[in-house]
């Protein structure tokens, strides 16, 4: 069992060492008190740099000039990372979204604030197809033979193709098919004199792993009749399971 002497500080140092802690403790106490009651939280690395910020955003004001709370993360080197915030300064509304930025600081994902829906970026291209069948590509050919390819990085699980499709004259016939690393997909399209009838091929599973290479194919062959059989592919994405 310690004796009193055992109790007391090891000389004046040690009772100012003592004092200091003591000091510190109760700062960090009211540090934590302080954020439990405002919501505001910072995290640090060891080096002292901001990775993670929940609380208020001074810089991004309500447009009623109240204060905004909102979250944001950071990479080791302080750049901006992520952030849960709205800027009503310059889209005009308080409706916060969640934006990823590259190091530069340069908005590369995130969800529209203006209108509630969808992505605000990035910004995503889409194709016209011919509207004139005697522009299609076409083939005589009375075995399948490739009329349209393309390859593409897998990001997502499964995807969709829309293609158009007729044959040159009437009481012609022909298929088209579309091809998955060489693997028919989907059902088989019949085709006919028509001028241009469209057909949704999926959705079907895209095959591999993430990021893989994925050859597509478009075949097409006349089954009877003169002329071609022509398809043009209006459009094609590749969607979630």
């Amino acid at each position: 069992m310690p004796s009193p002497a055992d109790l007391l500080p090891d000389g004046p140092d040690g009772f100012a060492r003592r004092l200091l802690r003591l000091e510190r403790e109760i700062r960090e106490l009211r540090a934590a008190r302080s954020s439990e009651r405002t919501g505001a939280l910072r995290t640090y690395t060891p080096a002292g740099t901001l990775i993670v910020e929940t609380g208020p955003i001074a810089e991004y004001p309500h447009l009623d000039g109240s204060e905004q709370q909102g979250v944001r993360t950071y990479r080791e080197d302080g750049s901006l990372v992520t952030a849960v915030q709205a800027q009503p300064a310059v889209t005009g509304v308080d409706r916060q979204s969640w934006m990823l930025y590259d190091r530069s600081g340069n908005a590369l994902l995130g969800d529209d604030p203006i209108s509630g829906l969808g992505l605000a970026g990035p910004y995503l291209p889409f194709s016209f197809g011919r509207a004139w069948y005697l522009d299609w590509e076409g083939t005589n050919s009375g075995s399948f033979v490739d009329v349209h390819q393309t390859a593409i990085y897998k990001q997502h699980a499964m995807a969709t193709v829309v293609i158009a499709h007729t044959n040159d004259t009437a009481g012609a016939t022909g298929q088209v098919r579309l091809m998955v690393n060489g693997v028919a997909t989907g059902t088989t399209i019949s085709t006919t004199f028509s001028g241009g009838t469209t057909s949704t091929i999926g959705p079907f599973a895209l095959p591999g792993a993430h990021l893989d290479t994925v050859d597509l194919r478009v075949q097409a062959r006349v089954l009877s009749g003169s002329g071609n059989t022509r398809c043009e592919v209006l459009s094609a994405w590749t969607i979630k399971s």
